[in-house]
């Protein structure tokens, strides 16, 4: 299991009730994690989240953050939060822990990951190739930035994962710490998104390059050498 964090006993802040946000939450929580969600907007943006969250009795709040969010021991961050959010900038002054819903997800498997990112093709790619794991028996996840939170596909889950086939975008790759996958795709690097990045292809690049960082001799990284 990829778990750098003993994520179990630990207190954890979820920031933002979008999808990821949400599935993250109900799944550290069903997993007997204590967990807090905080959103900026108010209740009535995510209504069906806000019930959800009643209902399963997770800790919650909306229209702002409060100090609660910082009386965890690591917070977890939906992609569509902006790095300079002014809740994560307090979080890193504090020295706290800040990571993606993506590696919520890698803590509660134990079974190989295929990463793909890129500026273009990484859907199609990440579709195919999640068509082409079945064939050789396994029980194939797909999910991730492809339009299915990886930790929602996972909550209701009851068959095995043998593999999963991760669709994973520079946003959340910019708080991924542990991610490892057994292999890394990257397709195209064009730039793209860079009012998230100062304006630096630079920083995007680096970004995207997040996605092998954690690899070692016996993974495999695909790329195209002429790009």
């Amino acid at each position: 299991m990829q778990r750098a964090i003993d994520i179990a006993s630990l207190f954890v802040t979820v920031i933002g009730a979008a999808r990821s946000g949400l599935s993250a939450a109900r799944l550290l929580h069903r997993r007997g994690v204590s967990v807090f969600l905080s959103e900026l907007s108010p209740a009535d943006k995510y209504p069906d989240a806000a019930r959800l969250l009643t209902k399963e009795g997770i800790p919650h709040e909306f229209g702002g953050h409060s100090d609660r969010v910082f009386n965890a021991d690591i917070i977890v961050v939906s992609p569509g939060v902006p790095s300079d959010a002014g809740v994560l900038l307090e979080a890193e002054l504090r020295g706290m822990p800040v990571i993606s819903e993506i590696e919520v997800g890698t803590m509660f498997i134990d079974s190989p990951i295929i990463a793909v990112t890129g500026t273009n093709g990484k859907t199609t790619k990440t579709t195919l190739t999640g068509d082409i794991c079945p064939s050789s028996g396994r029980h194939t996840l797909v999910a991730g930035n492809i339009g299915l939170a990886f930790t929602h596909a996972l909550l209701d889950r009851t068959e095995p994962v043998d593999i999963s086939v991760l669709e994973i975008s520079s946003f959340q790759l910019d708080t991924c710490v542990s991610l490892h996958p057994t292999t890394a795709i990257l397709t195209t690097i064009t730039p793209d998104h860079l009012n998230r990045y100062n304006g630096s292809f630079e920083e995007y690049v680096a970004s995207k390059q997040r996605i092998f960082m954690n690899q070692g001799p016996s993974d495999h990284l695909i790329y195209s050498s002429d790009n």
